[in-house]
């Protein structure tokens, strides 16, 4: 494979004293002035993989405080302007931010104040309004100065606490720039809808995990170290230090869609059945095998597969009779000779039919 193109960088050492973390407990009020500010980022675009609360579920946040009912921790990441990104909390930010700052929404469903139901944020007494500006928040913020590359890491293990997004949505979350705006560009494209048969769903960010993964196999040595998920946000970290030519990447991914359709035909990225019982779906560890091996080749090479491609999807569907490489994009798919078996798996397949 040609590991000489990719950066090996990303198995990142750091100084323990360079993490700060700070806790505090804030009133919603200094949140509220955050918000009119903009000094809090909602992630307009990043709202549309979730399912947005609807106005009750909006509503009985606003009365769980205005009872005082303890809410769970806001997390958030300070960047170099002072400005905060939310990794957990946003649902309940975008209500507050929904209900006072802009009160685009009336109280709706209250269980236990139903008579304020249809009342706006100015619509209500003063003494209720002073009671959710003073309501008390406790927030972790990860401070200026952090390295990028362990932010991921950071909000990982406070996760296993039950931080409800999944590693996707937290690199998401830790990596706005170039890196996220690639991602859904990539990922709202029409090649990868199409080699994909659209079958990949948008919600938490299914998406952007397989195009989060081609960008990492291609961008960084295929030989890694076994963690996937610190592997595939690093690559987004490096991204957006500008370490590589992002038109090409762009370019190299939709061909490596295109050709896939070309090549592969119905059977793109699918893990086959040899005995023909199971209906063959999309396979995630298929799909980063194929389309980084594609990208790996020139024009010529790839018209050349796309000549001889009968031949290759017979021997490809070979390939399924061998309980290696079915395992190898089965089970424990992340270790990292399973990784490297299968993309030389596919890259010998290739190498036979590319000339």
């Amino acid at each position: 494979m040609p590991n000489d193109l990719f950066r090996d960088s990303y198995d990142y050492k750091f100084n323990p004293n360079d993490i700060d973390i700070s806790i505090q407990q804030i009133s919603l009020y200094y949140i509220l002035r955050r918000l009119q500010n903009g000094e809090i980022d909602l992630f307009a675009d990043y709202q549309r993989h979730w399912n947005i609360w609807s106005r009750v579920q909006q509503s009985r946040l606003i009365e769980s405080i205005l009872i005082r009912i303890p809410i769970p921790s806001f997390y958030f990441d300070s960047n170099e302007k002072g400005d905060w990104q939310v990794v957990d909390g946003l649902q309940r930010v975008t209500t507050f931010y929904n209900f006072i700052v802009k009160e685009n929404f009336k109280l709706d469903g209250l269980e236990f104040l139903p008579e304020f139901n249809g009342y706006t944020f100015s619509e209500l007494p003063r003494e209720l309004q002073r009671r959710i500006e003073e309501f008390p928040l406790n927030i972790y913020l990860i401070n200026r100065g952090t390295p990028d590359e362990i932010k991921f890491i950071i909000f990982s293990r406070i996760n296993t606490g039950g931080i409800n997004l999944n590693n996707q949505e937290l690199r998401y979350a830790l990596n706005q720039g170039v890196a996220t705006k690639l991602l859904m560009e990539l990922a709202d494209s029409k090649y990868f809808k199409e080699a994909t048969f659209n079958s990949i769903s948008p919600r938490r960010m299914k998406d952007f995990e397989y195009v989060n993964g081609f960008l990492a196999f291609y961008l960084l040595k295929i030989d890694y170290n076994g963690n996937l998920e610190t592997f595939m946000n690093n690559c987004l970290v490096q991204i957006n230090k500008n370490y590589y030519n992002i038109e090409h990447v762009r370019d190299v991914f939709f061909k490596s869609m295109y050709y896939s359709i070309e090549i592969f035909g119905d059977n793109r990225f699918k893990k086959l059945d040899p005995e023909k019982i199971r209906t063959p779906r999309i396979n995630k560890a298929l799909f980063e095998a194929i389309s980084v091996n594609l990208a790996w080749l020139d024009e010529d090479e790839l018209e050349n597969l796309k000549t001889n491609k009968d031949q290759l999807n017979l021997e490809l569907q070979n390939i399924f009779y061998n309980r290696y490489f079915n395992e190898s994009i089965s089970f424990s798919t992340n270790s990292r000779n399973k990784v490297d078996y299968r993309f030389e798996v596919i890259f010998q397949l290739l190498k036979k039919f590319k000339i």
